[in-house]
């Protein structure tokens, strides 16, 4: 009789168990995917700041504009901001006014963000697509009227023009390119070069570094040369450094830096690369790295070299 009680009450812990874990599961499961989500429109919001066009507005909203998607924001705002309604005119040269009202609460993006925005109010709305050229004016509007006002010019938006100045860094607390930088200087391949840049390769990804006391072109053109593991195939890049540069996203730590980023467009083991700059006269500096002969030599890794420049 004691035996079968022993044997119940152990099918009964058993099945708790499973009930507990499959809980636990489902609820680890809810947060990864919550998780992922707030990732996304974190990266979402950090690209337009910084790839997008950026228009600073101290009487109101900043606007941040990429791939059709308007973002409002404002870093610690009142309850007077949070609260009165926006509104956003599309103007078309060659066609009809739109012109959309939005509650706040119909575009507020906060709860779809990570922590990271707390102090940041955010809201999103994606733009009709229209043809031609076309002005858009955002604001927010009362009782008596229009609060603030922003004009863009659709012709901005084609010209490249990255204006943002890390203005969000002490209310943004995103570290995504700091982690991926710093675990590059851990565990890549770091080669100092006093003509140029130095260069961090770490699996697909190529960082050029430069303290930004020593004189630094960004300006000038720059190239990647890329060999590969166990095949033939080669990868010549060229890229426009300011369009590459990281150092604001990094935060005031490095803020004596200048950091050009390159992700290669291949899974592939890197096992040399070429790297420098050039101009239409030629090459203003160059230099080949041979990755496979620096495997285990310890004068490639990075031993603090950068220590009187990084900020504490």
């Amino acid at each position: 009789m004691l035996k079968k009680l022993i044997v119940i009450l152990a099918l009964v812990m058993i099945v708790v168990s499973c009930k507990q874990d499959s809980k636990r599961s489902k609820a680890d499961e809810v947060s990864e995917i919550s998780t992922s989500e707030t990732a996304f429109e974190d990266r979402k919001i950090e690209e337009a700041l910084f790839e997008g066009y950026f228009v600073k507005n101290p009487s109101g909203y900043d606007i941040a504009l990429k791939n059709n998607t308007l973002y409002m924001l404002k870093a610690n705002p009142s309850e007077k901001d949070k609260t009165t309604n926006f509104f956003v005119d599309v103007i078309p040269k060659n066609g009809s006014l739109q012109n959309f009202n939005l509650p706040p609460s119909d575009i507020n993006l906060n709860d779809s963000l990570s922590k990271n925005y707390n102090n940041v109010a955010v809201h999103k709305f994606v733009l009709p697509k229209v043809e031609g050229e076309y002005e858009i004016i955002v604001g927010q509007y009362d009782n008596v009227g229009r609060v603030w006002t922003t004009t863009i010019q659709s012709g901005m938006l084609g010209q490249d023009i990255r204006n943002y100045r890390n203005e969000y860094a002490k209310n943004i607390k995103s570290t995504r390119y700091l982690k991926e930088f710093e675990l590059a200087l851990g565990q890549g391949y770091f080669m100092m070069y006093p003509e140029g840049y130095d260069v961090l390769v770490n699996g697909n990804i190529v960082y050029f570094i430069k303290p930004t006391n020593i004189d630094v072109d960004v300006d000038t053109r720059f190239y990647l040369h890329l060999k590969f593991e166990n095949t033939e195939e080669n990868m010549v890049l060229d890229f426009n450094g300011r369009e590459a540069q990281i150092d604001q996203r990094l935060g005031s730590k490095y803020k004596n830096f200048t950091v050009i980023r390159k992700e290669v467009p291949s899974e592939k083991k890197i096992v040399e690369v070429g790297v420098g700059q050039f101009n239409n006269e030629g090459r203003t500096w160059q230099v080949v790295y041979d990755l496979e002969k620096m495997y285990d030599n310890i004068t490639y890794i990075y031993d603090n070299q950068y220590k009187d420049y990084i900020q504490k």
